[in-house]
């Protein structure tokens, strides 16, 4: 494993306020750590699937709402045909 999903792991244990599992993994840290780990092809595009929503997606459509102010200043939704 990389460190930085390392790093990202101990961060997610400090949130959930597990001290004693991060200092059980500290301990081997040395030997969970890769340096010279990299990704496969494989990995790369499964991390880039998993994200549902983008913008380049097509399934977003721009909305227009109509609205009146009254004599208070608030805002009013009113029919757009």
């Amino acid at each position: 494993m990389d460190s930085n999903t390392f790093e990202e792991i101990i961060s997610t244990l400090a949130k959930c306020g597990r001290a004693d599992l991060i200092a059980e993994l500290k301990e081997y840290q040395t030997k969970l750590v890769d340096s010279n780990w990299k990704p496969t092809a494989k990995e790369i595009r499964e991390a880039k699937k998993k994200e549902p929503y983008s913008d380049s997606s097509g399934s977003a459509e721009e909305e227009s709402l109509t609205y009146s102010v009254d004599q208070n200043g608030f805002y009013h939704l009113t029919d757009s045909d």
